[in-house]
């Protein structure tokens, strides 16, 4: 990646591999293994145009587990259409495509940076054994973001899905308020 907060390019992978151990005879042990590829590319000379294609999933090898370790999607989860933690279950798969449009740079003293909108289609699914749906949960929006003195980004963007319209902000990639 060219810039770790804002990428114009390149790629990111992330794969996880956890293996908890129960220390007492009401605890389970836990398995569970994810991964995440991000591909972050520039569709224009000016770096006006970009493309982001991020796709990932996991698996809970265990069968016995908690609740609260169950593998989960929703809007601070890979699809901004849906609720925190909407979809959980053993296993996930998720897929996003999102296109950014630097609308221009400001010089000014009071906002220098750049400004431009954000158009996304994420969608994914969870599995739990036993259950025989085949249904994909797709969401789509758009927003604006703003990158001040190019130190930081703030994104405000709204997520649809067939349940829900959620208003997001976040500050950096960190910060997520949602509404």
């Amino acid at each position: 990646m060219n810039n770790p907060l804002f990428p114009t390019r390149g790629v990111t992978w992330n794969t996880v591999f956890t293996a908890l151990y129960g220390l007492k005879k009401a605890t389970n042990d836990l398995t569970k293994l994810t991964s995440d590829m991000t591909v972050y590319a520039s569709l224009s000379e000016e770096r006006k145009l970009m493309a982001v294609i991020r796709l990932g999933g996991g698996h809970i090898f265990t069968k016995n587990f908690e609740y609260f370790q169950a593998l989960t999607l929703g809007v601070n989860n890979y699809i901004r259409g849906y609720r925190k933690n909407r979809f959980s279950g053993s296993s996930l798969a998720y897929g996003s495509a999102e296109l950014r449009v630097k609308l221009f740079q400001s010089h000014s003293y009071i906002a220098p940076g750049d400004f431009g909108i954000i158009g996304f289609y994420d969608i994914g699914r969870v599995w739990e054994r036993g259950e025989t749906s085949k249904k994909w949960h797709p969401s789509y929006g758009g927003g604006l973001y703003f990158s001040p003195f190019n130190l930081t980004v703030i994104t405000a963007t709204v997520g649809i899905s067939n349940e829900d319209q959620l208003f997001n902000f976040s500050i950096g990639t960190k910060f997520n308020l949602i509404f």
